[in-house]
């Protein structure tokens, strides 16, 4: 990977992962949640946290191209439910 590519590859993935939170929280609001301005940035913020992690997972795994991307995406749409999910289970004691 080049230097430049290097240093574009965490905003593409946040940015990929934010407009996955987005996609994410307007489910919820279509599926009749109300709105909330707070709720909303905080969601867009975990998600391209979340997706940059996903992001860099793929790498890891040694996938290339844009299947890298669509790992973002997925992590910014699933990222607060995973990130709920895996608190959970570790509050529990299952991890």
């Amino acid at each position: 990977m080049s230097d430049d590519a290097r240093h574009v590859t965490p905003i593409v993935f946040s940015v990929i992962a934010a407009i996955g939170g987005v996609a994410r929280y307007s489910v919820s609001y279509l599926d009749g949640q109300p709105f909330s301005f707070t709720k909303f940035i905080a969601s867009v913020f975990v998600s391209g946290f979340a997706g940059l992690m996903f992001g860099y997972f793929g790498i890891t795994l040694g996938l290339r191209g844009e299947i890298i991307h669509v790992f973002s995406g997925i992590g910014g749409f699933y990222g607060t439910a995973t990130l709920h999910y895996l608190f959970d289970r570790i509050t529990d004691g299952q991890v």
